[in-house]
């Protein structure tokens, strides 16, 4: 929000106006509105990396204050359409009084133009903003004329310091209601303030102020260092989305047992004690839970021992130790329609993977990610894949068809659909057609629905020569000519995608 598009107009400005086309300026106000509307940015969302709007976003969220520096017409237009408006940022990333001054008077008129609507609130700033300033300073004020549609909140994007965030909460309980309702809120902290704590999650003492009124947020994205899960002011029953990260296993189960509606839920650097006993009143059974995504830390990988999700369709976990034992009996307990599976285990075995597969039958899109010393792991699952296609009935097939599913079962993985191997390892391509089927029976009633097998080989190296043979990619080949995708790309180390293999250039 710069100064720019306050200015009085210039002389050139004014003749410039003159000149727009008839059409333009006689469209009737209503019209011009609509177009106006349909030209706001979509996503004004914090960039996750950052926690504060780059130049581009800036000039984006300036879109309105641009419309009416145009021309009279123009001007009138916009600031008479309180959906224009109904977006507020306040940067206070290392600004100076000045700034900060001129941004209070911008927000002041732009909180007027957005009328009665529902507004959207985002806040940056960083650890260098009020350093050494004993006095109030001129961002406080910014953050008070949000106080003044603190009753129309609906998103809020939230990156500042605690200090703030405790002005912002104290002033806003002035005005709005015991509980107020949000359709989702984002709160992080800048990264030179998390350092302070040594990632140990705050006291919670920046809601003190504001104990009598809580937030009951549909969708929460939260970083536990800044706010823990289980502080007073939140109230659970609507949420529907989660996203934490540095979150304990206690808060998570806490969050469990008060949020009835979760509905998905997604946790980073989860951490939990170093040893834990199992009793009944610990354990959480949650029915609404579809999607489940945990990134363990610590010993957090004990979390999946105090839950039961028997409606969970979409499942991802990421863990350096060794867990197999724990998602076996989660998986056995919890009896789940699971469709969507996503692994990264600190280790794998040839029977604990093929066990844990076998308990979901109705999984059609896998993902393993995997290591180079789990290169005999893939090849025991490629070659299960390959022995347990479906049972063919026999009158539908010959006899080769036959011979070739002589071992074959009809319980391993009856519906999967997509197949994604990702890491460092050497793929055993030779015998990886084998799992798709034969060409003949691709697709056919009464085999496995396999259509996709991506391979993402992570490697700075390029690929060796001779490591595939000819008479795999003429296989591979057709397969793909009858509809199976099959695809191998090299990833480097910023897991960008530098080099895609086309399979005739080996034949």
């Amino acid at each position: 929000m710069s100064q720019g598009p306050t200015r009085p107009s210039s002389p050139f400005t004014t003749e410039t106006n003159h000149l727009h086309s008839p059409i333009i300026r006689d469209l009737p106000i209503e019209v011009l509105c609509k177009i106006f509307q349909a030209y706001l940015p979509e996503d004004l969302s914090v960039p996750k990396r950052h926690h504060y709007f780059p130049r581009d976003r800036l000039s984006r969220i300036a879109f309105p204050l641009k419309l009416g520096a145009v021309c009279r017409t123009w001007r009138q237009a916009a600031w008479s359409t309180p959906s224009l408006w109904t977006r507020i940022y306040v940067n206070l990333v290392d600004k100076k009084a000045a700034y900060l001054e001129n941004q209070r008077d911008i927000l002041e008129k732009w909180v007027q133009r957005s009328g009665s609507l529902p507004v959207d609130v985002y806040v940056s700033e960083d650890c260098g903003t009020f350093r050494n300033d004993p006095d109030p300073p001129a961002g406080l004020a910014c953050l008070r004329v949000l106080m003044q549609c603190a009753d129309r909140w609906r998103d809020v994007d939230l990156h500042p310091r605690r200090r703030s965030i405790r002005y912002l909460f104290s002033q806003a309980a002035e005005i709005v209601p015991r509980t107020i309702k949000l359709r989702n809120i984002v709160i992080t902290r800048p990264n030179e303030d998390r350092g302070s704590r040594g990632g140990k999650p705050d006291s919670g003492s920046m809601l003190d102020a504001w104990s009598h009124c809580s937030l009951r947020p549909q969708q929460l994205e939260i970083d536990g260092r800044c706010w823990p899960g289980r502080s007073d002011n939140l109230d659970w029953s609507s949420l529907t989305n989660l996203r934490a990260t540095f979150w304990t296993r206690d808060e998570f189960l806490d969050v469990l047992r008060h949020a009835p509606n979760l509905h998905s839920c997604h946790l980073e650097h989860l951490s939990g004690p170093d040893a834990t006993t199992i009793s009944s009143e610990s354990h959480v059974q949650h029915d609404r839970i579809q999607q489940l995504s945990i990134n363990f830390w610590d010993r957090a990988d004990t979390i999946v021992d105090f839950i039961t999700t028997p409606n969970l369709r979409d499942f991802q976990c990421d863990s350096s130790r060794d867990v197999n034992m724990s998602l076996s009996t989660f998986f056995a307990r919890s009896s789940f329609p699971l469709t969507r599976l996503d692994l990264c285990l600190g280790s794998y075995t040839s029977t604990s993977l093929i066990s844990l597969l076998d308990m979901v039958p109705l999984l059609e899109h896998l993902t393993l990610s995997m290591k180079s010393s789990d290169e005999a792991v893939i090849g025991s699952l490629i070659k299960h894949l390959s022995t347990t296609t479906m049972s063919p009935c026999t009158s539908e097939v010959d006899d080769a068809d036959v011979r070739y599913f002589q071992n074959s079962t009809n319980g391993f993985l009856p519906r999967l659909e997509c197949l994604i191997f990702k890491g460092e390892f050497r793929f055993p391509w030779s015998s990886a057609d084998h799992a798709l089927g034969l060409p003949s029976n691709f697709g056919k009633p009464g085999w496995r629905p396999l259509k996709s097998l991506i391979v993402q080989h992570r490697s700075e190296a390029a690929l060796p020569e001779n490591w595939v043979d000819r008479d795999t990619v003429a296989r591979l080949i057709e397969l793909r000519n009858v509809g199976a995708a099959i695809a191998y790309d090299v990833v480097g180390r910023d897991r960008q995608i530098t080099f895609i293999v086309n399979w005739e250039d080996y034949l």
